[in-house]
């Protein structure tokens, strides 16, 4: 019988005959088997057929997900925010660009630039004016020394034109320098002499809407005016003063020196949302909920609605007959007694201290705040009534305003992306120290405080003289010392920075008509107080 021959090794049958040449053979051929890819499917392979990939290979994988994946994360939220939340874009349905009550608006401004007047000013303007209706708008415009062609291009409108006397607005502790006139007090009587109209027109109005030298819509215009904190259309507004935004580039916010939060913080870095989360932030809150009435101290944007009645000579009068009413719910005889040692209107001001500065546009409000508070009223939301609460001065992000045309232009596109700018504006202003602080800000008016003030030396007498409009020998302004007085708290003690602004005497073209001086440092303080 035939032997048949086999083609295959057969199996040990004890673990001392495995040869070590075929343990070699069998583990190579193993570990090629598993370096291999799989040509199975994944529900098919066993463990000993998984592929192994080499430790270097799916180091550089993990590196490569590790620096993509976050920049795709960062670009599909740059691209999904514009496009699925932007920011202040789509206006409620109460804003129609129109004047559904027929309010009559007294409109104010002081322009120079005769350019602007002719150009997108004034086409602003004039629909604005189609918007509140011919017969419900009176115009003034207050021309100070500006030249004939300014006159010319204001010709067709209400104006005042004067030359503005400067000699009344003289410091005289400032004589030792040419600059002798400080800059906010000229502001305010220009701002005041611009109002003249309104104080001897025998024409009632409801809104007075302040104009800076801005480009803006006309149709904005109107619903900052009649719809801001309104939910449905022809509703009254419950506001006692109403803010635009301004911008000096597309992405900046300008008028930071008059814009407080509903704190008296100043602002955080003049980007979006503007406002710093100090103590709650909730100014910046209400911005980042896209509200069209952000509650604050005091704002300015360019362009500020105001209630008529906070500058008419009888204003008081009014509230006294409301809350002497047989419906008033509580006894304010005590608010009536105290708002009759202030009667009559608001008008602009400045500080009275020197080395301490405030804007005219952030004192207005806390004048209007101040005489609120007194009176102890505010409208309500749902009706004309007023009720028992604090005033209601409100920032309105929707109505946005300019300096040039190219700024404005890009103001429709730079809004859809600004939410993306929330924390890097949270972490930037902390990081460089902002808001400022200000000793007086949770100063109320009325009450009694002793603050620092500055105290120049009489040279002639040898002794410290107040601060004010008075003849005096004082050569130098920073000849003093810093005395602490006990004083009542006026209005805006929120508003105030540490420093002096004053008209330039001689300026070159497009340089600014003011400079800033720094104050004396704190620790200048006169003898007795010295530590």
């Amino acid at each position: 019988m035939t032997t048949r021959s086999t083609s295959y090794r057969p199996i040990p049958r004890w673990s001392s005959d495995l040869e070590e040449s075929d343990f070699d053979l069998d583990h190579t051929a193993e570990a090629s088997t598993l370096a291999r890819p799989s040509r199975f499917p994944a529900w098919f392979r066993t463990r000993r057929s998984v592929t192994l990939w080499p430790y270097h290979q799916r180091r550089h994988i993990n590196l490569r997900w590790l620096l993509v994946a976050p920049i795709a994360f960062l670009c599909i939220i740059i691209i999904s925010i514009p496009l699925l939340n932007p920011s202040y874009t789509y206006k409620p349905k109460s804003y129609t660009g129109k004047n559904p009550l027929n309010e009559r608006v007294f409109i104010v401004a002081a322009i120079v630039d005769a350019e602007l007047i002719r150009g997108a000013w004034g086409e602003a303007v004039l629909e604005l004016i189609a918007a509140v209706g011919n017969e419900n708008a009176f115009v003034s415009i207050y021309n100070n020394d500006s030249g004939p062609e300014t006159s010319m291009a204001l010709s067709d409108k209400a104006v005042v034109s004067e030359h503005l006397p400067l000699e009344g607005l003289i410091q005289p502790e400032l004589s030792q320098s040419q600059e002798k006139v400080r800059r906010i007090p000229y502001l305010a009587e220009v701002r005041n002499r611009a109002m003249r109209p309104f104080y001897t027109s025998e024409r009632y109005f409801d809104k007075v809407l302040f104009l800076n030298d801005v480009v803006f819509s006309g149709r904005d215009a109107a619903d900052l005016l009649f719809a801001t904190g309104t939910r449905e259309p022809a509703s009254r507004t419950t506001y006692h003063a109403a803010c635009a935004v301004d911008f000096i580039n597309p992405f900046k916010f300008y008028d930071t020196f008059a814009t407080r939060d509903s704190n008296g913080y100043g602002m955080g870095l003049p980007f979006f949302p503007w406002f710093s989360g100090k103590d709650g932030g909730h100014s910046r809150k209400q911005v980042m909920k896209e509200s069209d009435a952000v509650p604050v101290r005091s704002c300015w944007g360019g362009m500020v609605a105001f209630e008529a009645r906070w500058f008419e000579p009888g204003a008081s009068d009014e509230f006294k007959e409301d809350m002497q009413s047989p419906s008033s719910p509580v006894d304010l005889s005590a608010s009536v007694r105290l708002m009759s040692e202030a009667d009559g209107p608001v008008r602009f001001r400045g500080e009275e201290e020197l080395f301490r500065e405030a804007s005219e546009c952030c004192l207005i409000h806390a004048d209007i705040d101040a005489r609120a508070r007194l009176l102890n009223i505010s409208k309500s939301s749902d009706s004309d009534l007023e009720t028992i609460a604090g005033s209601n001065i409100v920032m309105n992000p929707f109505i946005r305003v300019a300096y040039t045309r190219s700024s404005f232009r890009w103001l429709g596109l730079t809004r859809r992306f600004e939410r993306l700018y929330a924390l890097p504006h949270l972490w930037a202003s902390w990081l460089v120290g902002l808001p400022f602080g200000n000793l007086r800000q949770f100063q109320e008016a009325g009450e009694n405080v002793d603050n620092l003030v500055w105290r120049m030396r009489d040279q002639s007498k040898d002794s410290l003289t107040g601060t004010g409009i008075h003849e005096t020998s004082v050569t130098d302004a920073y000849d003093g010392c810093y005395q602490m007085v006990s004083q009542k708290a006026r209005p805006g003690g929120f508003c105030g920075v540490r420093q002096l602004s004053v008209l330039k005497a001689e300026r070159r073209p497009g340089e600014k008509m003011w400079k800033s001086l720094p104050a004396p440092p704190l620790n200048s303080l006169c003898g007795s107080q010295q530590p």
